[in-house]
């Protein structure tokens, strides 16, 4: 109950409502009275006391201390439930769980690197094995020519993978699974 003024004389209702205000407009007026932050610290408070780990808790929090985020290795997303934690319902608990199988899936049908047969098959390639010797007799020499030249060979060396695993990546095969029948498509050039 809330008292008025040094009497202590109670004012408002059984319930605590002064003047006996209907419930929608004494909670506005008591957001009004908590002001901005009042709300948010009790969402901390009920949060850290409904057993989220404290980097959860940080990170629900908005804390952008690099160091408070790396020292405690956070993810780069909250699973806490602020809404359910401030009303005191239920938490979900599936809030992340479609994104971190999005991040973390991997595509089977796109190789990021050649087979080994496919790769012994390129470095026996007359391009590639007179790249190769080329930066064998120039591991020896010293200077910035020399390692420019190192470094020009190194990136044409390069680029005759990145094509190989580009056509590579193009011939596979994917396979799109339907309710009726399974579809087949070449991803050929």
């Amino acid at each position: 109950m809330l008292t008025c003024g040094q009497t202590g004389t109670p004012r408002g209702g059984e319930d605590g409502r002064p003047g006996g205000l209907p419930p929608p407009l004494y909670a506005q007026l008591m957001l009004h009275w908590l002001g901005l932050h009042a709300p948010r610290r009790e969402i901390l408070v009920k949060t850290n006391d409904s057993g989220v780990a404290i980097g959860q808790v940080l990170k629900f929090a908005g804390q952008r201390n690099p160091k408070v985020l790396l020292h405690h290795y956070l993810d780069d997303m909250s699973t806490i439930d602020g809404a359910a934690i401030f009303l005191g319902t239920n938490p979900r608990k599936d809030l992340t769980q479609d994104f971190r199988s999005a991040t973390m899936k991997r595509n089977a049908q796109l190789p990021q690197t050649l087979p080994s047969e496919v790769k012994a098959a390129l470095e026996s390639q007359q391009e590639y094995a007179r790249l190769s010797d080329k930066l064998e007799r120039l591991a020896p020499e010293r200077g910035t020519a020399a390692e420019a030249q190192r470094k020009q060979l190194n990136n044409e060396r390069r680029k005759i993978v990145l094509t190989a695993l580009k056509d590579y990546q193009m011939s596979q095969v994917q396979a799109y699974p339907t309710k009726t029948k399974e579809q087949r498509r070449c991803r050929c050039g």
